[in-house]
C-alpha cells in the first residue's frame, strides 16, 4: 500500500465530478445561508455523491479520486466540509445497503487513509513540527474531523454482516501490510494499520458474544488463505499483527466446533 499522502494519478473526468460536488458543498457552507435554494442544492449534491459512490464500477475510480480531493483541501475546515458531505451521503440506510463489497472495501480503505492523514497532522501540530503549516491547521476542527471519520467508519462496519466485514478488513490488511517488516513504517501508514486493526478487533469481540452461525467460516478462511499467500505466516509472525490474525483463527475454530463443520 502506498503512503496515504503519496502522489495519486486518477482519471480527470472522475476527479472533476467529485470536485464539482464538493465545491458546491463548500460554497453553501461559505454562504452561511439556510434558504430553500441552498437546501435544494445541498440535497442535489448529496444525491450526486450517493449516485457516484453506488454506481461507479471501478475501485480505482472511488478510492483515488476521493483521496486526491481530500489532499487538495489545504485547511482543516475544507477537509471537514468534504468529510461532512460524505457523512451526509452515507447516513442513508438504503445507500449503505446498496454498497457492493467492492464499494464497501474502497470506502473503508479511503476513510482509514483520511483518519491516518488527519491523525498525523494533529500529532505534528501538537509536537510543533516545522513541516506543518499552522495557518492550515485548526486543532479543534481537525479533532472534529477525526471524530466524523470514525463515525463514518462505524456506520460502514455496522451496515454489513460479520462475514463481509471480516473479509473486507482482511483484504485491507493484506493490501496494507509492508513487504518487509524490518523496514520502519511511516507514521501515516502506522496509523492506518493501527486503525484498521482496531476495526477488526471490534468485530472479533462482538463475534465472541454472537451465535455460532454468525459467520460463514469458509468464506473467511479463503480470504485468510489469500493473506497468507501474500504474507506467509513465518514472515507475518514477527509482527504484532499476527496476534490479531491468531485471534480470528480462535474465533473461527470455535465457530467450526459449534457448527460441526
Amino acid at each position: 500500500m502506498p503512503n496515504p499522502s503519496a502522489a495519486v494519478v486518477v482519471q480527470t473526468e472522475k476527479l472533476n465530478t467529485l470536485e464539482q460536488i464538493f465545491d458546491r458543498q463548500k460554497a453553501i457552507t461559505e454562504n452561511h445561508n439556510s434558504d430553500s435554494e441552498d437546501e435544494e442544492v445541498n440535497k442535489d449534491s448529496v444525491f450526486k455523491l450517493q449516485e457516484y459512490l453506488i454506481e461507479t464500477e471501478s475501485s480505482e475510480d472511488i478510492s483515488k479520486p476521493l483521496l486526491v480531493c481530500y489532499l487538495k483541501n489545504k485547511t482543516s475546515r475544507d477537509k471537514g466540509i468534504m468529510i461532512q458531505s460524505m457523512n451526509e451521503a452515507l447516513m442513508n440506510e438504503d445507500v449503505l445497503l446498496s454498497l457492493s463489497d467492492m464499494h464497501f472495501h474502497c470506502l473503508i480503505d479511503v476513510f482509514l487513509k483520511f483518519f491516518a492523514l488527519e491523525k498525523v497532522a494533529v500529532m505534528k501540530y501538537q509536537a510543533g513540527d516545522d513541516d506543518i503549516d499552522e495557518d492550515a491547521i485548526d486543532l479543534p476542527t481537525s479533532q472534529e474531523n477525526i471524530t466524523k471519520i470514525q463515525k463514518n467508519i462505524s456506520n460502514l462496519l455496522n451496515s454489513k454482516d460479520y462475514t463481509i466485514t471480516i473479509k473486507v478488513l482482511l483484504k485491507v490488511l493484506r493490501c496494507g501490510l509492508p513487504d518487509n517488516f524490518e523496514k520502519e513504517l511511516t507514521e501515516e501508514r502506522r496509523q492506518y494499520l493501527r486503525a484498521m486493526m482496531k476495526c477488526l478487533l471490534r468485530v472479533i469481540k462482538v463475534l465472541d458474544e454472537e451465535t455460532e452461525d454468525a459467520v460463514r467460516v469458509f468464506d473467511i478462511l479463503i480470504e485468510m488463505n489469500r493473506l497468507f499467500k501474500t504474507h506467509p505466516p513465518d514472515v507475518l509472525k514477527v509482527s504484532y499483527y499476527f496476534l490479531f490474525i491468531r485471534r480470528i483463527c480462535q474465533v473461527l475454530k470455535t465457530s467450526i466446533m459449534c457448527t460441526g463443520a
